[in-house]
């Protein structure tokens, strides 16, 4: 995994490009979803604390499968770019079964696509 060394105020954190990435483009989102309005208030909505959805978005820590499910519906992120931002977080303990799932499902025809069925899977889940 390709590592780089972060420098925040006298913090040195040692991230990887994965979380970088994932958090720019989950900032793009947020910032093109919710324009006018502060990271407190998108937090709110999210369920989430400011502090932790800063986090994510600087690449300091990535999201669980809940909170990502919750990006993803709140910024209305299409199906297909949503199941890469979950192979982005692919240390997710959920991700691998899900997906198994999804194209199980994809597989037997139940869908048409299979991020459709990716997301099918993790609705059931949070029921």
């Amino acid at each position: 995994m390709d590592k780089t060394v972060v420098h925040h105020a006298s913090l040195c954190y040692h991230g990887d490009m994965d979380n970088q990435k994932l958090g720019n483009i989950l900032k793009g989102y947020r910032l093109k979803v919710f324009p006018n309005d502060s990271l407190r208030r998108v937090a709110k909505e999210l369920g989430v604390n400011y502090t932790y959805l800063s986090r994510l978005e600087d690449g300091y820590s990535r999201p669980s499968d809940e909170v990502l499910s919750k990006v993803v519906r709140t910024y209305t992120i299409p199906p297909n770019e949503a199941l890469e931002l979950f192979a982005m977080s692919h240390y997710s303990p959920h991700y691998a079964q899900i997906l198994r799932q999804a194209k199980e499902e994809d597989r037997k025809g139940f869908s048409n696509n299979l991020s459709q069925a990716f997301f099918r899977t993790i609705k059931k889940k949070e029921e």
